[in-house]
């Protein structure tokens, strides 16, 4: 017998409250007093029977459900009986309460809506109205959230008729208090009703509001920070399904569905446990987080995993194996609803009159013997697949090949037969054949290969891919999970090869045209990730798996090195392009002994662009373009053979004439001092737009005071600020002090001195959302703040602690470390320094190597969602290289200090 939470809580205030009581002039305070205290107690007593396993998720919410309505039904029979008294009800007054939409089925999370229908039988009386506000102040005082309508039984037939939304809403109508029979003729009716609307038109409505309402929680179902309520694969799709049976076929449960044939007996039971994960999961979450969360967001994942039992296992935390089960969770859910979606679509076809359906039987063709009708492709009977399971690669191919959907049968029929996906269809020379064709296809690959994925084949077909499906990555750098991530890769490579992706430059198109073999890039695309969650490198061990595939993809001995030496380094120009000066000598000569030949080099480059691109929307960007695209061209000059110093200094003239030629003060005298007073590491380093800009700064503007210029460029992802003064100790640290006392992030740093002491510092910067500060307010008051650090003697504090700290940050651990490097750079010590992202860490870490007595000449910041990474380019107070044991260890101890600090 479960434990009801009706039986913890003391809510009959006919018993409570005496004669004496109810005429005290506070009775309603007294009650609400008694009834908050209640209500804590049995919300408690739910939790800790949800945390216990006492409550599975759905019985916690149907538990908190019958507490509510015993609740309000209560108070109700108080109120007719105590406190507004209706001794001999008229006709009018014999009023109806109905409990609606996700209350009216019985089932509440502990902070959702009491979404409630005041049934009328005509217009309101005195009483009624003064019941029915008395009722809603009486829930609002308490802190509940309730949506609430009052309308007469003919006003709600009515609206229900017009409006899907209402007409939804009252699917669920449940009785809670009042009139029985007027909700008896109201249910009445209202079937009556549904009888005679479109159910066609009310599916294809709920499918609209489906697609709406994913587009805003996130069309993935594999977002790491899922929606589920909203989202797909939540529990609004389950509800949907709920509702379309319901319109349909008066039924709305599971059980119900499996006894009109709607589900089977597996698809009941994948939809009842489903439904118990996700109410769990939801139950779990509002409480929490002490509000109606939806979100399951980094912050409440660890917590969520923990009271859910999840242990740490096989190279997985405990937080990926829980996320990891919710993902598998909303694909079954994605298996249900085109199943029902199935069945739905066949009554629409019977209730087709008899000579549409000759028309469609005679338009009906054949492809390669599957059926092609509708604009579906389906299969001529249940026997298929069984007959040759190639069938089933097959049909996606054509699916691809003739851009149509697969009729819902046709996937059901699968899901029935996905074991015949064994050794010997995986070791078929026509199965991986065919499956080459919808990998390489120019268009629709990535489509094609989702609805493998979705369907259960792609796992099975690819086993290791198997493995990472629904597997999750705890950090903020990564929006999908492992295996949506590799299929976006595919689709972001699609795009480059078909010149559809927006930020394509000349040189991509360039080496597109050039004839890249499109196989070896995207087997490597397939498989650079498919070793995520394992305890070896996932690089690595990726590499192996590569080798398996050598016979079933027929790989040539070139086609597997080369595949297999980009799954390995897939990282390595991504890291050399965003941690290191690309302008050094040393940063190109370790890189080109990486890729060793420039054919390795434009495979990695196109490579890292759709890796990059497809790991969640704002991460790749114009800024990340530019880095890669000047790591390709310096090391692509190296291995070519040309002298790479002599080639910088040729392209920088080059560059020096195409940004200045046409300018009036090309040719002063003044402006010649500053092109001779420039590094090659200057003209090569920075944009032409921002160079111009300055070069016009210091010849109308600049004698010798600091000057601070900030420019917003169109479609920018943060605000470049330029600031040009005499070179002078701290002059970096004072110009992040004041950026970061102001609560504005530095997203990226670039630091050059010229030959005539003059310091050229560029910085982007945003606001705590991470987007550009474009008022104009704001950016004078940067711009003063700036200055004023620059030119007083303000004393280098620490940085203060910030106003409002990053919640989705404070989610993460992050190991930090100092590396001390003399092997990085020919002319400076590098200090690589990673840690947690947190603001004022740059003007932190900028600061302690000021204190520390060294020069800076050259810093890269990089954010890999919650991990920093930055690079200092250093020399000690001699300026020379840092070479001493003790000197190390000394500013090793000090960053690690300011590291863990925060």
């Amino acid at each position: 017998m479960i434990k009801k939470l009706t039986d913890d809580c003391r809510i009959n205030f006919i018993e409570i409250f005496n004669e004496e009581r109810i005429g005290a002039s506070d009775i309603n305070a007294l009650i609400r007093q008694h009834t908050r205290i209640e209500l804590n107690r049995a919300h408690a007593k739910a939790r800790e029977r949800l945390d216990e396993g006492y409550y599975s998720g759905k019985e916690c919410a149907k538990q908190l459900s019958d507490l509510h309505d015993n609740l309000i039904c209560n108070y109700l029979d108080f109120l007719s009986i105590s406190l507004i008294p209706l001794s001999n009800p008229s006709d009018a007054e014999k009023i109806s309460l109905l409990a609606t939409g996700g209350y009216g089925r019985g089932l509440l999370a502990p902070e959702s809506d009491l979404d409630l229908l005041f049934l009328l039988p005509n217009k309101k009386t005195a009483w009624s109205e003064a019941a029915i506000e008395s009722t809603l102040y009486f829930l609002w005082d308490l802190g509940l959230k309730v949506g609430q309508a009052t309308r007469s039984l003919e006003e709600s037939l009515l609206l229900a008729e017009k409006d899907q939304t209402i007409a939804t809403s009252m699917l669920d109508a449940r009785y809670l208090w009042g009139n029985k029979d007027l909700s008896l003729s109201f249910n009445k009716l209202y079937r009556k009703k549904l009888k005679k609307m479109s159910s066609s038109n009310f599916i294809q409505a709920k499918l609209d509001e489906r697609e709406e309402r994913q587009q805003k929680a996130g069309q993935s179902r594999y977002l790491v920070e899922p929606n589920i309520k909203n989202g797909k694969g939540g529990l609004r799709d389950l509800e949907s399904l709920s509702w379309m049976t319901n319109f349909c076929y008066n039924c709305s449960r599971p059980e119900e569905m499996f006894e009109k044939g709607i589900l089977n007996r597996e698809e009941a039971d994948t939809f009842i446990k489903c439904e118990n994960f996700l109410w769990h999961v939801r139950c779990q979450l509002h409480y929490i987080a002490k509000r109606p969360e939806e979100v399951i967001n980094f912050n409440d994942q660890r917590e969520m995993a923990k009271k859910l039992g999840y242990e740490e296992r096989k190279g997985l935390l405990a937080v990926e194996r829980f996320m990891r089960h919710y993902f598998l969770i909303a694909k079954d859910v994605g298996d249900l609803t085109r199943s029902i979606y199935s069945i739905l679509e066949d009554k629409q076809k019977k209730s087709i009159p008899v000579i549409s359906k000759a028309i469609a039987f005679f338009s009906e063709k054949k492809v390669d013997s599957f059926v092609l009708t509708a604009g579906r492709i389906d299969i001529p009977n249940e026997d298929f697949f069984k007959n040759n399971p190639v069938n089933i690669i097959k049909l996606f191919y054509h699916s691809m090949k003739k851009s149509v959907f697969i009729h819902p049968n046709a996937i059901r029929v699968l899901r029935k037969n996905l074991n015949l996906i064994n050794r010997e269809l995986r070791e078929s020379d026509i199965a991986n054949e065919i499956f080459l064709k919808i990998l390489l296809n120019d268009e629709n690959s990535e489509k094609t290969l989702r609805a493998m994925n979705e369907t259960g084949v792609l796992g099975r077909f690819i086993i290791d891919f198997g493995k990472i499906v629904g597997l999750m990555q705890f950090n903020m750098y990564h929006h999908y999970t492992a295996d949506e991530h590799l299929l976006r890769a595919i689709g972001e490579l699609s795009k480059l090869f078909s010149k559809q992706k927006k930020s394509i430059t000349n040189l991509i198109s360039e080496l597109i045209d050039s004839g890249l073999n499109k196989k070896i890039l995207t087997i490597a695309i397939l498989f650079h990730d498919i070793a995520k969650g394992r305890d070896e490198d996932h690089s690595i061990a990726g590499a192996k798996i590569v080798k398996k595939f050598t016979k079933r993809f027929k790989l040539s001995d070139y086609e597997l090195e080369t595949i297999s030496w980009l799954v390995e380094k897939h990282l390595s120009m991504s890291d050399f392009s965003q941690t290191r000066d690309i302008m050094d000598v040393k940063t190109i000569e370790d890189f080109s002994l990486i890729v060793q030949t420039p054919e390795r080099l434009k495979f990695l480059f196109i490579l890292t662009i759709a890796d990059i691109s497809a790991v969640g929307p704002g991460v790749w960007n114009a800024h990340k373009g530019q880095l890669l695209e000047q790591l390709y061209k310096e090391t692509y000059t190296k291995l070519s053979g040309e002298v790479l110093d002599a080639d910088q200094s040729l392209r920088a003239q080059n560059k020096i004439i195409s940004i200045f030629s046409e300018a009036d003060f090309y040719k002063k005298k003044k402006f010649k001092k500053w092109l001779d007073s420039q590094s090659n590491q200057y003209w090569l380093g920075l944009d032409q737009d921002i160079i111009f800009r300055q070069g016009q700064m210091f010849i109308d503007k600049f004698r010798g005071n600091p000057l601070i210029m900030i420019h917003n460029a169109e479609g920018a992802e943060a605000t470049e600020v330029s600031i040009m003064s005499q070179n002078s100790r701290g002059l970096f640290v004072k110009l992040t002090g004041a950026v970061s006392s102001m609560g504005i992030n530095i997203v990226n740093a670039k630091i050059f001195t010229n030959s005539s002491n003059i310091a050229i510092d560029v910085i982007w910067i945003q606001d705590k959302d991470n987007k550009p500060i474009l008022d104009g307010a704001r950016l004078d008051r940067i711009k003063e703040k700036i200055l004023n650090y620059i030119q007083s003697d303000i004393k280098i504090e620490k940085p203060a602690e910030p106003r409002i700290s990053n919640k989705r940050i404070n989610a993460f651990t992050v190991p930090v470390s100092v590396k001390i490097m003399n092997n990085i750079s020919s002319d400076y010590t590098v200090i690589e320094v990673s840690g947690k992202d947190r603001p004022s860490i740059l003007y932190g870490l900028a600061r302690t190597i000021n204190l520390l007595n060294l020069n800076l000449f050259r810093a890269q910041v990089a954010t890999f969602g919650e991990r920093v990474v930055d690079v200092f380019y250093v020399l000690n107070s001699e300026n020379k290289k840092i070479h001493h044991h003790s000197s190390k260890k000394s500013i090793e101890k000090r960053l690690l200090e300011v590291l863990k600090n925060g």
